[in-house]
């Protein structure tokens, strides 16, 4: 394999990493997130305490992963920038 197929290679799979659609689900899930909270604010229904956390967990959970994956887009550039 040459080094432009290298680069062409690993330029198309930077591409794929679904970077711009994780990060309007994560705006969705954080957009959850304030509503849940707001909804069950001062509850003492037993959902109420589950439901906020949970919903902050898997928010942070997708944070982490959009940050991994950014780091994947960047690394693989500034690899190819070596190249």
């Amino acid at each position: 394999m040459s080094v432009a197929e290298l680069r062409t290679q690993l330029t198309n799979l930077a591409a794929q990493l679904p970077v711009s659609s994780l990060s309007t689900a994560r705006r969705g899930a954080e957009d959850a997130r304030a509503s849940l909270t707001s909804a069950w604010r001062g509850s003492d229904h037993p959902s109420a305490q589950a439901a906020v956390p949970a919903a902050s967990a898997a928010s942070d959970r997708l944070a982490g992963i959009i940050e991994a994956l950014e780091q994947a887009v960047e690394d693989i550039a500034a690899y190819n920038e070596r190249l």
